[in-house]
């Protein structure tokens, strides 16, 4: 599964967003109220696996207008893809995004 979601600015705001995901997936491991807080929203967090580097892999979708996010080579890339919509969307990019299987 891949998530489609805008990106105005191209290669230079896809790589702010894939720097901040990495400073927010670091953070997480650690980040017990965000850990419970997700857990209420349902996500299965016991289920995946949250050290490491980042799993999510970014790719331009078109010139200036969306990127791909992605979580190659994971058992539990599904509930990673939960995890990015659940936690790491809302921070990092506008709401108006869409998603494609």
């Amino acid at each position: 599964m891949t998530i489609i979601f805008p990106c105005v600015g191209g290669l230079a705001t896809l790589t702010e967003i894939e720097a901040r995901a990495t400073e927010l997936w670091a953070s997480l491991a650690f980040d017990e109220t965000a850990k419970a807080a997700l857990k209420r929203d349902g996500l299965a967090l016991d289920a995946m696996r949250l050290t490491g580097p980042c799993p999510f892999r970014f790719t331009l979708a078109d010139a200036d207008e969306h990127a791909l996010l992605s979580v190659p080579d994971r058992s539990d890339a599904d509930d990673l893809l939960d995890l990015w919509r659940i936690y790491f969307q809302r921070r990092l990019v506008p709401m108006t995004g869409r998603e494609a299987a």
